[in-house]
């Protein structure tokens, strides 16, 4: 918060979080349970979208271990 737009951004946050008011708004229950479902839809698929970045990233290490030059033959 050494920038000037930065402890304006902070000092603005404090304010809306600390001040109370009035909503006159309607959330139903059905909107909390969809906003849940949607979260855990995109942390699975993250999780499942990780694992296949890592399996590529082994594989091409694999690929690179298997490819080593050929040693030349020892003469007796």
């Amino acid at each position: 918060m050494k920038t000037r737009a930065g402890r304006f951004l902070f000092m603005f946050l404090m304010v809306l979080i600390f001040t109370e008011g009035t909503a006159h708004a309607y959330v139903d229950p059905g909107t909390g349970s969809m906003l849940w479902q949607v979260l855990f839809a995109a942390g699975v698929g993250s999780l499942f979208y990780v694992r296949k970045v890592f399996a590529w990233v082994g594989s091409l290490r694999k690929r690179k271990k298997s490819v080593v030059a050929p040693t030349p033959p020892t003469l007796p």
